[in-house]
């Protein structure tokens, strides 16, 4: 249940992006990227191998741990 609720919102939010993308056609390529990436999310939560979502998850967790680590440094550092 939880699975098919995640690729719902993930579906949801893919049609969302792009028809910002045809209102505002600057934010195609940005639609893009986020489309590619959450359709592969919602595809890695359908998929029965249960050690390849717990990677992913771990991935992405920790890369988002990184990126804020990485924003949080340069905003002290002037550069941002």
């Amino acid at each position: 249940m939880i699975r098919e609720a995640i690729a719902l919102g993930a579906g949801l939010y893919v049609a969302l992006i792009f028809y910002q993308a045809l209102v505002y056609p600057p934010l195609g390529g940005e639609a893009l990227v986020i489309g590619i990436v959450l359709i592969g999310a919602a595809a890695c939560y359908l998929s029965p191998k249960h050690d390849l979502v717990h990677r992913v998850e771990a991935i992405a967790l920790w890369g988002a741990v990184l990126l804020f680590a990485l924003y949080a440094a340069l905003k002290i550092g002037g550069v941002l």
